[in-house]
């Protein structure tokens, strides 16, 4: 690797998602590398800002729409021409591809994918513009996604050559991981427990955990159910919760800045998604030890869990087949996963991959 390297990092924010928290890893892995590293971000704002050492830059652009990004991001390319740009977020990506154009700059461009494709389910500018955009300018940029099932179905639904798109695990597992998860839990925090964890959006099917739950309580009395997380649905699920009969055992105490000791000390883990890229929470709680329960959702669990030797899946949608899992994984002790099988998911290995693909080895 030449002895001077500049990598900029391009998100609309850091507020408190999956992707947010990979891209803010993946700064600090370059970063601890010695390479001069920059976030550039569409609007400093988020959960994560206040995570940023100081060894990594921050440049705000003042543009909180990815399409007003690309003005101040071609400016950004002109004036500091980093070695390459990563970017992440399908929105993101298509900015940070025009703006390299509009720029004239030599500076390459690394588009990451975070999430499955599926047209019938997406909505707005996925939906619509996505996949002729993808179609026309991806091809410009090397093309990273996060997992196997995220590139198959990038490449089947905007016809790019699936050769030609890489795959890198996410960079979930930190030293500072174990560190925050050995903080106490909150006082009011009930044991035992069975825990979810993501934006109450409906992607995350949060209702049918609460259908799953509310049979498991039927069988298996005395635990609650906790739900971390903050978003549009918290209402609607509120009032599920009481519909259900299961409201005093239900808490969502909204999003938490370190959720770590809550998944430690989880009975299990449960993911209800209908759709995913890489879900990360599967991946923590797998190496904080807690058995772990997953759909078998587009994509991701399946990689992760190694075809259910690591967790169960079970199909989307079915609220009794999540329960019946539930029920058994209460019983189980940790879950088989080792140090090993988790190396992929390191920060290290993940910029040893992205280096590689940049062709800057490490």
């Amino acid at each position: 690797m030449r002895a001077s390297v500049h990598l900029a990092l391009f998100v609309p924010d850091l507020s408190g998602g999956g992707a947010e928290r990979v891209m803010l890893n993946l700064a600090h892995g370059f970063a601890d590398r010695g390479i001069t590293t920059d976030l550039v971000l569409g609007s400093a704002s988020g959960a994560y800002v206040y995570r940023v050492r100081d060894y990594v830059t921050i440049h705000d652009l003042g543009a909180p729409r990815a399409s007003n990004a690309i003005a101040p991001l071609v400016h950004y390319l002109r004036h500091k021409q980093p070695d390459a740009l990563i970017s992440a977020l399908g929105q993101a990506n298509i900015a940070a591809l025009i703006a390299r154009r509009l720029s004239t700059t030599r500076v390459k461009v690394m588009v990451t994918e975070h999430q499955s494709f599926e047209r019938q389910r997406e909505r707005g500018f996925r939906r619509s513009l996505f996949p002729r955009l993808a179609r026309l300018l991806y091809p410009s940029a090397e093309v990273v996604a996060v997992s196997a099932g995220v590139a198959d179905s990038l490449a089947a639904h905007t016809r790019l050559d699936r050769e030609k798109i890489k795959v890198i695990r996410n960079p979930v597992l930190t030293p500072e991981l174990r560190v925050a998860a050995r903080e106490p839990l909150p006082a009011a925090v009930r044991r035992p427990y069975l825990l979810g964890m993501g934006r109450l959006t409906a992607q995350k099917n949060f209702p049918l955990l609460l259908e799953a739950f509310r049979t498991f309580n039927a069988q298996r009395p005395g635990y609650r159910l906790l739900i971390l997380g903050e978003g549009p649905d918290r209402a609607a699920l509120e009032a599920q919760a009481r519909e259900l009969g299961i409201a005093e055992l239900v808490d969502l105490p909204g999003f938490a800045d370190n959720p770590f000791p809550y998944v430690r000390e989880a009975s299990a883990f449960v993911l209800s998604s209908d759709w995913e890229g890489l879900p990360t929470v599967l991946i923590e709680a797998l190496a904080l030890g807690v058995p772990v329960v997953s759909t078998d959702c587009d994509s991701g669990p399946r990689e992760i869990l190694a075809d259910g030797r690591f967790g169960a899946l079970v199909p989307t949608g079915d609220a009794n087949a999540l329960s019946a899992a539930m029920l058994e994984a209460v019983e189980q002790d940790g879950n088989p996963a080792t140090e090993k099988d988790l190396e992929q998911y390191t920060v290290s290995s993940a910029v040893d991959a992205y280096l590689a693909a940049l062709g800057l080895q490490p």
